[in-house]
Parts: structure tokens; sequence; C-alpha cells
């Protein structure tokens, strides 16, 4: 699966690298025990399989995380252009919020509080999602 010319490591366990909780199904396990021994022993993998429902609401903590950051460092005394571009992405985020807006980051349950799904898969609250542009892809494995 993973191309030829890939840094193996070998490192890692499945205790050692996947995290404990971790949703697993066969195809999850396969999966993880495939792209294993491509990874360092700093990195952990924190997620496995997800349902629509823990997706979104992934997605949502993420987004009340941003939000937060943003506001933090909105507040820092940051030379130009930095505040503009902060202000920015802010309101980029803004044009998009999950409904509830807030609660997930403080949540000491995952899944709470509860994040409606969209009708449809282009839609979300009634407005088309578009995701920003990342510089980097998202991982579900971090580096601890």
């Amino acid at each position: 699966m993973p191309s030829r010319g890939l840094q193996t490591y070998d490192v890692h366990t499945w205790n050692t690298f996947v995290s404990s909780g971790v949703n697993v199904t066969p195809a999850t396990r396969k999966l993880i025990e495939t792209i294993m021994p491509y990874y360092p022993s700093a990195c952990r993998c924190i997620t496995g399989y997800q349902d629509e429902e823990a997706q979104f609401w992934k997605v949502d903590y993420h987004w009340d995380l941003i939000d937060h950051l943003l506001d933090k460092a909105l507040a820092l005394k940051l030379a130009a252009p930095f505040p503009t571009k902060l202000q920015v992405l802010k309101l980029k985020l803004q044009a998009n919020p999950p409904v509830p807006q807030h609660g997930y980051m403080n949540s000491s349950t995952e899944g709470s509080p509860k994040t409606p799904l969209p009708t449809t898969r282009s839609s979300r609250d009634g407005r088309c999602w578009r995701p920003p542009k990342l510089t980097s892809p998202a991982s579900s494995v971090t580096q601890t």
C-alpha cells in the first residue's frame, strides 16, 4: 500500500502506536497495521473508525479550538500585518460555524454537545460547506 522508497522505522507494536480508546474495525486494523511501520516512535495513532456523527463532532471541536486560538492571537499586540491576517482568518472561519457554535472544546464528554448532521453531504445547517485551503494535510496521527 505505501509507496516504495518510503523509510520504514519498524519501532511500534500495536500498544505503542494505537492510543487506548481508538475505535477499530477489521478494515481499520488492517490499515493501521499497514501504515504503522512508517511512523517513528514519537508518533501515535489517536483515532480509528469514525461514523459520520463522530466525524462532524471532531470537525466542530477543531472549529471551536481554532476560533478560541484566533481570539487569543488577536488579543496579542502583534505588529502589522499579522492582526489583519488573523482577522481575515477569523472572518472566513465565522462564515461556516457549527451549531451550536461553542462548547466542544471545553466538553468533558466527546460527542457533547450534539452536532446535528447535515441533510446532504454538500450542506451543513443549510449552507454550502467549503473547507479552507490548508498548507499541510490534516492527520489522525500526532507526534508526541
